[in-house]
């Protein structure tokens, strides 16, 4: 099974969710040779729930994924902490849900509140304080992108990296940095966690660029897990990585600007 441990569904996500945009995304996955992707949308993304609800209400529950005509989507969300970094937490959808219900007060970073806001410590979700409230339910929670400049991840205490499933090696990080795969596995093998290869695409282009193959089918976050702890997966990543992502980013922009000038950023056929 070929799968994608970070993907978006949505071009940016100040952005609105589009249904045709994300049908399109999961046909490219599919087309990309992937049979499964994570969607770990962020968490604070402009039109999260409906995202979520599309795919509910169109696709088939397999276990804790859905099968988008033969690709298999697993629920997640990218979590900003107040630390400064993301977390993936990937799971069943009502689990997603129930976790996002909660973070509903750590929606806004420290940049964007006003005063009153500031003085009554909204902000992001301590790393610790969502480490406690994932340990409520049968969810994957992953350190996305540990090393990355901007990312404080690495700095977080021992107690709180032991607690992670797996880091991220990430396929933007990857493109950038040859060295990038050993940094994120000797962070990893402190806390004796696997590393997931997780492409970071919000757009076609960038899938495949990085991806895990595990031995066996799963459709549940149980089999997921059992397959990582057991480190029955390989993972891949092409040898032209860097060319793939600057381009996936050159069409990110131009859709960006797209929707800018029109209104639209959605592109019905791209071949």
């Amino acid at each position: 099974m070929k799968i994608d441990f970070h993907t978006h569904g949505k071009l940016a996500k100040g952005l609105p969710f589009s249904t045709s945009y994300t049908i399109n995304l999961f046909k490219e996955a599919r087309e990309f040779g992937l049979d499964a992707i994570c969607l770990t949308e962020h968490f604070n993304s402009r039109g999260y729930r409906d995202l979520l609800q599309f795919i509910v209400n169109h696709y088939p529950c397999l276990g804790d994924c859905y099968d988008v005509e033969g690709l298999k989507v697993f629920i997640g969300m990218e979590v900003d902490i107040e630390e400064s970094g993301h977390v993936l937490v990937i799971g069943n959808v009502n689990d997603i849900l129930a976790i996002h219900e909660q973070l509903e007060d750590y929606m806004s970073g420290p940049k964007q509140l006003d005063y009153e806001s500031y003085m009554r410590g909204d902000s992001f979700i301590k790393a610790s304080d969502l480490m406690t409230l994932c340990k409520k339910y049968p969810v994957l929670v992953g350190a996305a992108h540990a090393v990355r400049e901007g990312s404080n991840i690495k700095t977080l205490s021992d107690d709180v990296l032991s607690q992670f499933d797996f880091f991220d090696l990430n396929g933007k990080d990857c493109s950038k940095d040859l060295e990038m795969e050993e940094k994120i596995k000797k962070l990893a093998a402190r806390f004796n966690k696997p590393v997931v290869a997780g492409s970071d695409t919000h757009q076609c282009l960038q899938y495949g660029c990085i991806y895990n193959v595990f031995e066996r089918e799963c459709t549940t976050i149980t089999e997921i897990h059992e397959e990582l702890n057991a480190g029955r997966y390989e993972i891949e990543m092409l040898d032209y990585i860097a060319f793939k992502v600057k381009s996936a980013n050159l069409l990110k922009k131009s859709l960006k600007m797209m929707y800018a000038k029109c209104g639209e950023y959605v592109l019905e056929d791209i071949g």
